[in-house]
């Protein structure tokens, strides 16, 4: 994968959360990642504050489309792969927010 946010995937076919033992189950699944692929029902993603886990979900998100898009793109190395994940830290995390913020919310009046 050319982009990077380090993840886990969640293959069972209850990603219900609306019980504590599937949010435990999913919970357990993401381990220390920063992002957890549902089968079939999209991405999670966690950081240490909302502003850096809704970063690395843009960023995940962009991943996807991206592979989604280029099916037939090689692989990169996993040298590479962790040099990438490792300029992605929460900072990172939370300037894509901001730049989604300032993108997509340009009076910020209106989130109080």
């Amino acid at each position: 994968m050319g982009c990077r946010v380090d993840h886990e995937i969640f293959d069972d076919e209850d990603v219900s959360i609306s019980s504590v033992d599937g949010g435990k189950r999913i919970a357990a699944a993401i381990g220390g990642a920063r992002g957890v692929i549902l089968r079939n029902h999209g991405l999670l993603t966690v950081g240490s504050t909302i502003d850096s886990a809704v970063g690395y979900f843009l960023l995940m998100e962009c991943c996807a489309e991206v592979q989604m898009k280029a099916r037939d793109a090689h692989s990169i190395s996993t040298e590479s792969a962790r040099r990438v994940h490792d300029e992605f830290d929460e900072v990172a995390g939370w300037q894509v927010f901001q730049w989604a913020q300032r993108t997509y919310v340009p009076d910020r009046a209106a989130i109080g």
